[in-house]
């Protein structure tokens, strides 16, 4: 990106800060499972992702909402991750590449998909309880106070450790299960 669109300001937000690129270039040429693996950069590109709709919210000066928004988009989360968890653990939720724990030793078989699940659900669903106290967290405090990111850090903390305990109880289950 050259100077002058560095200096492109869409709302007060540089134009690079408001988008963010994440590379699929070598989706078509890798094997199946490790096309899905669990890679750092995909998650610091969500991370960032979010981080660019906190700020363009700021931008957009919905103040008034903010604490509804957040709360709204936390609840949402969290009733999709305990959704699919419980789908996962009452064996509803069959095998595929897009939805549940996906490693590679729980896309192995359908016995080891169904095994991981029911090994990892529950934590998977503690992850999703603990993504609706945030929001009831960051509902009370404010998303844009110091409480407010606090809380909201805690919980998406919380809520990570939470889900690669889920998938590493998943992995072992699926292990013994093959």
């Amino acid at each position: 990106m050259d100077e002058a669109e560095r200096d492109e300001v869409v709302r007060g937000v540089p134009v690079q800060a408001a988008f963010v690129a994440i590379d699929v270039s070598d989706v078509a040429t890798q094997p199946a499972p490790a096309r899905f693996a669990w890679c750092p950069h995909r998650l610091m590109s969500i991370v960032a992702l979010a981080d660019r709709g906190w700020t363009l919210m700021r931008v957009a000066k919905v103040r008034q909402y903010e604490r509804v928004l957040a709360a709204l988009v936390l609840a949402v989360v969290a009733f999709v991750v305990v959704a699919t968890a419980w789908a996962g653990m009452t064996e509803r939720l069959t095998r595929n590449w897009f939805v549940g724990i996906r490693t590679r030793a729980t896309l192995a078989s359908d016995e080891a998909w169904r095994a991981g699940h029911r090994a990892g659900g529950p934590w998977i669903m503690a992850a999703g309880a603990s993504l609706f106290v945030g929001g009831v967290g960051v509902a009370a405090t404010g998303p844009e106070s110091r409480r407010g990111h606090s809380v909201l850090l805690i919980t998406v903390a919380t809520s990570v450790v939470l889900a690669i305990v889920a998938a590493m109880q998943a992995d072992r289950a699926a292990r013994r299960a093959s």
